[in-house]
Parts: structure tokens; sequence; C-alpha cells
């Protein structure tokens, strides 16, 4: 299972998981605070599902990754961005919109990453703002945080957490900010549930 930041939706890739390929789904924040009304309760969701999905904890002693964490790798994240460089990336075609954050995400080839595919969420800056910090004092009652989505992936990933997409990159220009993940293949969460396995232990 990894998870697809930066989407309304989830994304959904096939690993080899429990001895026998099965589809695992890619959730992001994003859309659990949809499910929970924008509440710092859609978080304590996702850290615990991960925990009981992976078997394995992903900080020491007690496993937590901690509000102090996600902050600083949050504050981290905003300041490791570099300029965009538009030859670098070739655009494949539009993987969805992301109206939560004014923004949409393309599939692209990225030269900087041997030519893999890489998806690419692209935010206005005028919405994202410079850093976690202008973004609260812009947005105080925002649902989506897209620096606290960021954060969080940066976090379980330096935790080496192994269902979690990879961050690529955080790229600006004067006008928009990209974020560069690996891709997931399958589609989105809510497809896999419309058309995936009924309820039950299959599923």
């Amino acid at each position: 299972m990894s998870f697809f930041p930066f989407s309304n939706c989830c994304q959904v890739s096939r690993h080899a998981y429990d001895e026998r390929e099965v589809t695992m789904t890619h959730m992001t924040l994003s859309c659990m605070q949809h499910v929970t009304s924008g509440s710092t309760c859609g978080e304590s969701i996702v850290v615990g599902l991960i925990k009981s999905l992976s078997g394995c904890a992903m900080r020491e002693p007690d496993g937590k990754v901690r509000e102090s964490d996600i902050e600083r790798a949050m504050t981290a994240a905003a300041d490791s961005a570099e300029r965009w460089n538009t030859g670098s990336f070739r655009f494949v075609r539009k993987l969805q919109d992301a109206r939560g954050n004014c923004g949409h995400v393309d599939l692209m080839n990225s030269a900087l990453h041997n030519g893999r595919y890489v998806a690419v969420k692209q935010m206005p800056n005028e919405w994202v703002a410079a850093d976690p910090g202008e973004f609260h004092e812009r947005h105080p009652e925002a649902q989506e945080r897209p620096w606290r989505d960021i954060g969080l992936m940066r976090e379980l990933g330096r935790a080496k957490y192994p269902y979690v997409n990879e961050l690529l990159g955080i790229f600006r220009d004067r006008e928009t900010t990209y974020i560069v993940t690996s891709y997931a293949t399958e589609g989105d969460l809510f497809l896999w549930c419309k058309n995936g396995p009924a309820p039950g232990v299959e599923r």
C-alpha cells in the first residue's frame, strides 16, 4: 500500500503483499480530511491505519509520528523547494483535477529521475503561499492543507515507511508550486471502491 498525497482522490497500484497479489490503496490525508470535516482526527486515522496494515512501528520507541515531527518536516519541505525547469519534465497526460487545492495533477516523464514517470501536482503560489506559516495566516479555516500533506509524506518517507509514495521534489516558479512524487498506476480509491470486490474478507 502506498500513499499518494496531494490529490483529492486516492491512488491504487499493485504490490506483492501477504504472499499474494492484491490491490492496495493509495490514500491521501486530504481524502481523510474530507471524511472528518477537516479535523486532525483524519490524521490519527491515517497514522493508526498504516501502523496496523504495516505491522511495524514508524517511530521508536512508541511508533508515533508526533506533531513536532510533522511541523519540522513541513518547514524543511518549504525550505527545500528548487526552481522549476520546464525542460526537465515532459508532459504526458492529465491525471486529475485537484479542485480543493486550486490545481491539477499531471503525469510527466522526468529527466531528473532517469526518465521515469512521475505524478506532478501543480498549485498556484497564491494558494500554497511561501511556507506553512504564511499558508495558515492566509487560510486559517482551509480543509485542504497542502504543506501538512507534504510534511506527512516527507516524515513517513524519512521513517522508511514502506508503503508511502516517494516525494521526489518540490519546485516553484513565479506562479506555481510543483510537487513531484512517484506515480501510482491503478486509478483512484473511489473508483476501486466502486469496481472492486464487495465488502468482506476478499476486499
